[in-house]
């Protein structure tokens, strides 16, 4: 007989596990309660929706996908392999609207960026890449589709058109999404200091944001790569 230290009972040594001091039945108790209490803390964030949920709302420990979402990538999968026989048809049944007008918006999932990904008979690819192909022609390695709406998910081909990767930069300049990096040029005097700076042990980033110079900037610099001096006045 031994005596459980948080029941207070004695119980046949049959009753413990071999290197536990309380018994099964107790230890039982404590592991429903540690359960319970990492569900209640755990927060996790779906991989196709994107949104934050508890434990409780994914169907295992190690699923990545929401029940919601789990549910329809398991349709969609049996729809793929079972029903569609084409790539049109794989297409189609992932869009809510065909206007002609309005962003068509991928239903299937999506990658960090928030362009539309698929999959048909083993064969991943990007959503608007796709669409391009399906209803305008093919494509060259080399070429990119782009969006005219600024819209990832959308895969409406009247909103793509296809361009290299200067024409994608020169977009998305123009349309303001990212900043046109003109090379700083540094004078002498701003040069002698950020050797300055540097030989006092600060890091380059740090002297970057302190100074309000890119990083690179200050990096090719330092490294002596590259100087650009001040224009004459």
């Amino acid at each position: 007989m031994k005596r459980c230290p948080q029941c207070q009972q004695r119980l046949p040594r049959e009753s413990f596990s071999p290197k536990a001091s309380c018994c099964r039945a107790c230890m039982q108790i404590r592991a429903k309660k540690r359960a319970a209490a990492n569900l209640k803390l755990q927060v996790r964030q779906c991989a196709r929706c994107h949104e934050t949920k508890t434990s409780q709302d994914f169907p295992s420990g190690y699923s990545t996908y929401c029940r919601t979402c789990m549910n329809t990538y398991r349709r969609e999968r049996y729809y793929t392999k079972h029903v569609a026989k084409t790539l049109l048809e794989y297409f189609q049944v992932r869009i809510t609207t065909q206007s002609p007008i309005d962003c068509w918006e991928w239903q299937g999932w999506h990658d960090d960026a928030g362009y539309g990904k698929g999959s048909f008979k083993g064969r991943e690819f990007r959503a608007h890449r796709l669409a391009y192909i399906l209803f305008i022609g093919p494509l060259s390695p080399q070429q990119l589709v782009c969006h005219h709406c600024d819209n990832p998910p959308c895969v409406n081909p009247a909103h793509l058109f296809a361009g290299t990767y200067h024409d994608n930069i020169v977009d998305a300049i123009q349309k303001g999404r990212k900043p046109y990096n003109k090379r700083r040029r540094l004078s002498q005097e701003e040069r002698q200091h950020i050797q300055q700076l540097y030989a006092e042990r600060l890091s380059l980033r740090r002297i970057a944001k302190t100074l309000e110079i890119p990083y690179a900037t200050i990096h090719y610099n330092i490294k002596g790569r590259s100087y650009v001096s001040a224009p004459p006045p």
